[in-house]
């Protein structure tokens, strides 16, 4: 009977420390570095702070930082930012940001422009006598050539048209186009709207999954229609954008991108008034056209919908500059 006790005790043993080296191989396949976890969880683009339903598509080497689909959903592309605890303290954040502008219908929105407007995207800025303008600052905009040049805006609007349609959005830069790039910080203007363009095609830093254009009108007034389905008056911003009549400390001059908090829209920045923004929209072969006002001006007068247009050689334009978008490749 000892025997028997013995062995019986010595299988028990044994099964206890079987199950303890289980146990220790399960938990070590468990530990990951966290930055590779970050790495992982975006990669799937599974997101934990938001509802699945809730989650526009996030493209590689792009990371959530906060807010909602309804409230202002924003990406950064650097990996420090994600899931900021507080994504409305700006100088925390390190990344290029985004913000997803839901689109139900991108034709529609065209075609309701058409109807009520001149509207001339896509096309060039040639000047009356087809020598001026596009067809001498291409290398400004980072061509080689004129036709180089014509080729990607056209083609460049069609892949926007059918992201928008594919993805049902696209993302709209956070901030004005600063000297840190789509960050809080000085507003980059005085220059040629080439300078501009060049700018914003170098944000997404040769990711194939993505796109950084200069924003397309088109994406201006479909940003218009979603603020104005969540209750911001886009025919008089004088409540919440850096205009002459507008109550907010510091409101009626020049201030860097990101200033207030006064002059947000559902997470983007000085949407209305600040400066006038350049679009790709060319106007009567000689201008650019700018959106959005600017703080000398009432926010009736120039609104968030407000067309201007300026000369895209006009580098002394110190109210002009530019907003950048983020296209996923469709």
């Amino acid at each position: 009977m000892k025997i028997k006790d013995e062995r019986g005790i010595s299988l028990i043993l044994i099964l206890i420390i079987l199950v303890i080296i289980l146990l220790i191989v399960f938990v070590s396949l468990r530990i990951v570095n966290p930055q590779d976890d970050k790495q992982n969880k975006n990669e799937s683009n599974t997101l934990i702070t938001v509802e699945e339903s809730d989650t526009p598509p996030i493209p590689d080497g792009y990371y959530y930082v906060g807010g909602t689909k309804d409230t202002g959903f924003v990406i950064s592309d650097n990996i420090e930012d994600m899931d900021a605890t507080n994504y409305t303290a700006q100088d925390n954040l390190k990344g290029n940001q985004w913000v997803w502008i839901p689109v139900n219908d991108i034709d529609s929105i065209i075609e309701k422009r058409k109807s009520e407007n001149n509207y001339y995207e896509p096309g060039m800025v040639v000047g009356s006598d087809g020598t001026a303008f596009d067809y001498t600052e291409y290398a400004l905009a980072g061509f080689d050539s004129y036709e180089d040049m014509e080729n990607e805006i056209m083609n460049s609007y069609q892949t926007m048209l059918e992201s928008v349609r594919k993805y049902k959005g696209f993302y709209i830069g956070r901030y004005e186009l600063s000297e840190n790039g789509v960050k809080k910080g000085s507003t980059l203007t005085q220059k040629f709207w080439y300078e501009l363009y060049k700018n914003c095609k170098e944000l997404d830093d040769d990711n194939d999954s993505v796109m950084t254009i200069m924003i397309w009108s088109a994406q201006w007034d479909a940003t218009c229609e979603w603020l104005k389905s969540c209750n911001y008056n886009i025919e008089d911003s004088s409540t919440w954008g850096n205009y002459a009549n507008n109550t907010a400390e510091g409101a009626g001059e020049y201030r860097e991108t990101g200033y207030s908090e006064e002059w947000k829209a559902n997470n983007i920045y000085d949407f209305a008034g600040n400066y006038w923004e350049w679009t790709q929209e060319p106007y009567r072969n000689v201008y650019r056209i700018t959106r959005g006002g600017h703080w000398e001006f009432t926010g009736d007068r120039s609104p968030a919908n407000s067309f201007d247009r300026t000369l895209p050689t006009n580098e002394i334009a110190v109210v002009t500059t530019t907003r950048a978008t983020l296209i996923i490749m469709p």
